[in-house]
């Protein structure tokens, strides 16, 4: 077993931040194919701060930019106390697994926290993020004037840089896993404690992109075996996180709703995960360890749709299959479950998703020839 990184923050004097910025299609030859974002902490030698780049894997997926000429005269100059929070970012997993990464430290810590933002923010300030990532920050750093993003070039006095608590891909560092628990305790602290059904099955059926073929009726045949169907981003983050507490199982295809757990206390509900891929990704399994929660992962999935690749893509798991195993575990009464329009349904699913103008795949993409 690897073991765990010992957390350590470490203090820079005189140093120098410099904003992001997109990759140009002509310079991506001069960087890894893994890079995604440009920008970065230089040291007071004005060399490249490589411990604060942002890893997925082994493998760092942020890079200083190779042409930047560092002119602290033309940098804003923060004088007071500092802190590097990481870099926000506006899809939901990778904001709870990356974004987060630091809160072991800033949990308790005092003076402003500068974060890089990936995506976009109307206004460039903590005002301008998501809803639910305002919800979320405010519940780790209470004082939410304290909460910078980083839009200009920026020179400090003395700025420390947490190491990262989570890496996507490698671990989940205890003291990392403590202080999520505790922000899941803060959302949580002034709700009401209402009843949740002991089965439930996170669905994915009224999101536009990644969906799995027949699974609505699925969802239905679900409900009428006791299972509450809950679409996550119809509810509050609080909603959520007890739903991690107060049911006896929870199950669904994998996707960023798993990775609320990691804010939720373990009461002992069981996990059943469906690969939504060809191959589990690492942080499914990462996660429920982190915060000892029992997990069970099952690979169901059979091809993707004709028409789009990627994770994005819609796909054909075997739902058979599935009911199944849930039946051997005593959690539906029918043995067998067909539905017998699930090759129609991936195919009128590929043909929406095609049919819409302009819209761009982050990963993946569209399969050549399709237009």
């Amino acid at each position: 077993m690897k073991k765990l990184p010992d957390l350590k923050a470490m203090l820079l004097k005189s140093c120098f931040v410099s904003a992001f910025r997109p990759i140009r299609p002509d310079e991506k030859q001069h960087y890894d194919p893994r890079i995604r974002l440009l920008g970065g902490i230089y040291d007071i030698s004005g060399q490249p701060h490589t411990d604060s780049l942002l890893k997925r894997g082994p493998s760092p997926i942020q890079a200083h930019d190779s042409t930047y000429e560092i002119n602290p005269n033309a940098a804003k100059r923060i004088t007071s106390r500092a802190i590097y929070g990481g870099i926000i970012f506006n899809h939901y997993g990778h904001f709870l697994l990356e974004s987060l990464a630091r809160a072991w430290y800033l949990l308790d810590s005092e003076g402003d926290v500068y974060f890089h933002q990936k995506g976009k923010n109307k206004n460039g300030t903590y005002a301008g993020l998501k809803s639910w990532q305002q919800i979320i920050l405010s519940h780790l750093i209470t004082d939410t004037t304290r909460i910078k993003i980083i839009n200009e070039p920026l020179r400090f006095d003395q700025l420390t840089i947490p190491d990262a608590g989570y890496v996507i891909k490698q671990y989940c560092v205890p003291a990392q896993a403590k202080a999520l628990s505790q922000v899941g305790e803060n959302i949580t602290a002034n709700c009401s404690k209402d009843s949740v059904a002991s089965k439930i099955w996170l669905s994915r059926s009224l999101l536009p992109k990644g969906a799995i073929a027949g699974e609505k009726k699925f969802e239905t045949a679900l409900s009428n075996e006791g299972f509450l169907i809950v679409h996550p981003q119809l509810l509050s983050l609080a909603e959520q996180i007890q739903l991690f507490e107060d049911a006896a199982i929870v199950a669904g295809f994998t996707g960023s709703a798993f990775h609320t757990l990691l804010m939720a206390k373990n009461k002992g509900a069981l996990l059943l995960h469906f690969s939504r891929q060809q191959q589990l990704t690492p942080d499914f399994k990462i996660c429920p360890k982190a915060v000892g929660f029992n997990a069970e992962f099952y690979n169901f999935f059979q091809r993707y749709g004709d028409k789009i690749v990627g994770t994005q893509a819609n796909m054909l798991q075997d739902l058979n299959g599935i009911w199944e195993l849930l039946y051997n575990k005593g959690l539906v009464s029918s043995a067998k479950y067909h539905d017998l329009t699930v090759e129609d349904d991936l195919k009128r699913l590929d043909d929406m998703m095609h049919k819409v103008k302009g819209q761009t795949l982050k990963r993946g993409g569209y399969r050549k020839n399709v237009f």
